[in-house]
């Protein structure tokens, strides 16, 4: 299971993504977009592993980050890697507009969240040529069914349409 942590410091959002099964941690930055181009996007990404920062375990690790105040609110990983997602297509967006390069855009979005290269290119093209949001969702409704489908929107605009449980994919 990976569980997401944000903690606001200092004018900044420190995030924590911990996978409780293989003891990967990934430990990176949130930009504050108020201070600048707007845009809440991570940055600074590095990976290490519980055992590596000294650990026993995943679970020693929480314990003990928890009680030096220093994992902050969870969030459900799939609303985070969403909202991860829509900032850096709201970030490529920015810098098309302004023209500038899209720089590491693909290639973080293909690395760090799994994206196919077709599917990058293609909600690229979208949110930079016609201003428009993509993601990927499961939709489960009350008689069963699961309902996996492209839709148009923010995370949070998509939330808001759906009465039924959803889960964010990309």
């Amino acid at each position: 299971m990976i569980r997401n942590f944000l903690l606001t410091r200092n004018g900044r959002i420190e995030a924590k993504e911990i996978d409780t099964d293989t003891g990967r941690v990934k430990l990176y930055q949130i930009n504050d977009g108020l201070s600048n181009c707007g845009i809440n996007f991570p940055f600074s990404e590095y990976e290490t592993t519980a055992a590596d920062m000294g650990y026993i375990s995943v679970a020693d690790m929480i314990k003990e980050l928890k009680k030096r105040n220093q994992l902050g609110k969870e969030v459900p990983h799939d609303k985070q890697v969403a909202n991860e997602i829509s900032s850096i297509l709201q970030l490529a967006k920015f810098r098309h507009e302004n023209g500038w390069n899209l720089a590491d855009i693909p290639e973080k979005l293909q690395k760090h969240y799994g994206l196919s290269k077709e599917y990058v290119d293609k909600i690229i093209r979208y949110i930079t040529n016609h201003n428009i949001e993509r993601h990927i969702i499961k939709v489960y409704t009350d008689g069963g069914d699961i309902l996996t489908t492209e839709i148009n929107g923010s995370p949070a605009d998509i939330e808001k349409y759906y009465t039924e449980k959803i889960e964010f994919i990309a």
